[in-house]
């Protein structure tokens, strides 16, 4: 019997040292299971047991994770399936060689492409990759060019390692279609958002991604709280909720909410009041309490078979549970001590070799189930506070500060043309977009926030930067977040411009995005905008050189004018040092 017989959490749960040797029979028949596979077919299983084996503590050196590197290294010049581009991509990520960098971007590009209008993936992410396509990048993706930008604007090389793309990832990228008009599923797209996450350390623009990912989840939750497999689309039935896919859905809000803090971080904290009701928030809480109820079949004289909800499993199941308790660090759901429960299970049901059952392959259930055991997290710049304050969640420890305590106030301006790099229309549409939000009702506000922050052309950013120039509160802030948001689509170049636009609301989101895309090309820039005039501008100069450079030279909070030029001086300084 593949399922899982989960013991009532009145059971005696499983000790640390017993746990330490199911892992460890795990790995060994891991190991000697990789051994003996050179499927080419096999490249999702075989990454997700080199992610055990790594979690587990083998080491990167040991020969059995050099042979799936190499091997997974060549298997994936060709692979356009969403499940093998993730997995692969988080095996090379987590082993954490430089020169892997770009096989990640590789895979990352295909991902992206590969996403479909609603924010979600399919099995298949592209069309099949010609065979021209595979010689090419055998040849070149092992040569240590990587160029800045995006997959649009190529610029000067860089060695493995820096925030930089490949360049034939670059010119391979623009050659790849999505598969069109898939149906999409949240088991695959839930392994998509894992890598997509983590593919932006690695210098690929993943933003409008992930925005799309907020908009499929926040669309689909249903009224009790759950996602499905199949997320209803506009002209389609809702389908069966599955406890796994709620686990997809909250992994997705996690992102949402990491970025959102990672905003918040880079900016004067806001004067204490009430905030604003936070639909990421809300969804949160309303999917853990669905997961809670899954859970709580736990308790009781009972023993309780807990499935993913389609029959295929409750490995699966239980690691989307470890996953998603893990990032926002929640130990019980439901009263449930959900590790204590999951792991007596697994060391109870492991088989004799080592290996645990599971329908899809010995291998997988294998993997997921030390994974589970080693409470891994496989982006461990996700990170979570507790089941009862999702507002603390962060996604990088260089935006963990914030920009300063002082209070700022920014006075009010009336509604004119923004500075040179703000090109106004005949129309003026910018003035009018602003006019328009400036005067949206509550329950439209954020749905015309959304495309100003989204919409291309510069009557958008035009718009935002007019409307944060009118006003205050909560709204103030909301419209500030969604201007720094767009400003991360922005070439280096426009980023500089704006850098020095005559609008300190589109400096200081110039300021932002410039740090939140890691662009270190800008650092001078951004030294020079510690001596802003502007009290908005250089507290936030100066947290985005925090998360650049991991340095502080000031200034410090209410700093004077003297005290910004002594900063800068400091800055400059330590910069002329790093670049001898």
């Amino acid at each position: 019997m593949s399922m899982i017989l989960l013991c009532s959490a009145a059971s005696s749960a499983a000790t640390p040292e017993a746990i330490a040797r199911s892992i460890s029979r795990g790995a060994t028949f891991l190991k000697a299971d990789l051994a003996g596979s050179n499927d080419e077919n096999a490249v999702g299983a075989s990454s997700l047991a080199g992610l055990a084996l790594l979690e587990s503590g083998v080491p990167a050196q040991d020969p059995a994770i050099e042979a799936l590197r190499q091997r997974l290294r060549d298997n994936t010049y060709s692979e356009a399936r969403t499940y093998n581009l993730a997995l692969a991509l988080m095996f090379f990520d987590r082993l954490g060689h430089p020169e892997d960098v770009p096989w990640i971007q590789m895979l990352a590009c295909r991902l992206l492409v590969g996403q479909q209008p609603n924010g979600g993936w399919d099995y298949e992410s592209i069309l099949p990759i010609p065979e021209a396509m595979v010689q090419e990048l055998k040849k070149n993706l092992r040569t240590d060019e990587l160029v800045a930008g995006n997959i649009q604007s190529p610029a000067k090389p860089l060695l493995p390692g820096g925030n930089r793309m490949h360049a034939e990832v670059v010119k391979q990228s623009l050659r790849l279609r999505r598969v069109p008009d898939q149906a999409t599923d949240n088991s695959n797209t839930q392994f998509a958002v894992l890598a997509i996450w983590i593919a932006r350390r690695h210098g690929v623009d993943v933003e409008r991604s992930l925005a799309l990912i907020e908009q499929r989840f926040l669309r689909t939750q249903k009224n009790d709280g759950t996602w499905s497999y199949h997320p209803p689309e506009p002209m389609g039935q809702p389908d069966h909720a599955s406890p796994s896919m709620t686990c997809s859905g909250l992994l997705a809000i996690a992102t949402s909410l990491a970025r959102r803090e990672e905003r918040n971080a880079a900016e004067p904290k806001a004067a204490a009041g009430v905030r604003p009701v936070d639909p990421r928030e809300v969804a949160a809480r309303r999917g853990f309490a669905a997961l809670a109820q899954t859970l709580a079949a736990l308790e009781g004289p009972a023993r309780a078979d807990v499935q993913r909800g389609d029959g295929d499993g409750d490995l699966y199941y239980l690691w989307s549970v470890e996953r998603v308790c893990v990032i926002y660090k929640i130990e019980k759901l439901a009263g449930v001590d959900w590790y204590a429960v999951g792991s007596d299970a697994l060391v109870r049901s492991q088989n004799a070799n080592g290996s645990w059952n599971y329908r899809p392959g010995s291998t997988a259930g294998t993997a997921l189930a030390i994974l589970f055991l080693c409470r891994s997290n496989l982006a461990k710049d996700l990170k979570g506070v507790g089941e009862e304050q999702f507002t603390e969640l962060r996604s990088t420890a260089r935006l963990k500060e914030n920009v300063s305590s002082a209070k700022v106030t920014t006075p009010k301006v009336e509604l004119k043309p923004a500075g040179p790099t703000l090109p106004t229309p005949a129309t003026d549409q910018g003035v009018l977009l602003a006019a328009e939000l400036l005067k949206a009702p509550a329950n439209d506000w954020s749905t015309l926030l959304v495309r100003l922050r989204d919409e291309k052309g510069p009557s958008f950013t035009r718009g935002l930067v007019l409307a944060v120039n009118k006003l205050d509160g909560d709204r103030k802030k909301e419209a500030r977040d969604a201007l720094a948001d767009r400003l991360t689509r922005m070439t280096v170049p426009t980023l500089r411009e704006m850098l020095g636009s005559e609008e300190a609301e589109l400096r200081r989101a110039a300021v932002l995005a410039s740090a939140m895309k890691e662009e270190k090309d800008l650092i001078p820039d951004l030294i020079r905008r510690i001596r802003d005039d502007s009290p908005v501008v250089w507290p936030a100069a100066r947290a985005g050189l925090r998360s650049l450079t991991g340095q502080d030279f000031g200034p410090p909070t209410a700093a004077t004018a003297e005290d910004r030029s002594r900063a800068q001086n400091d800055w400059n300084a330590w910069y002329a040092r790093t670049k001898k």
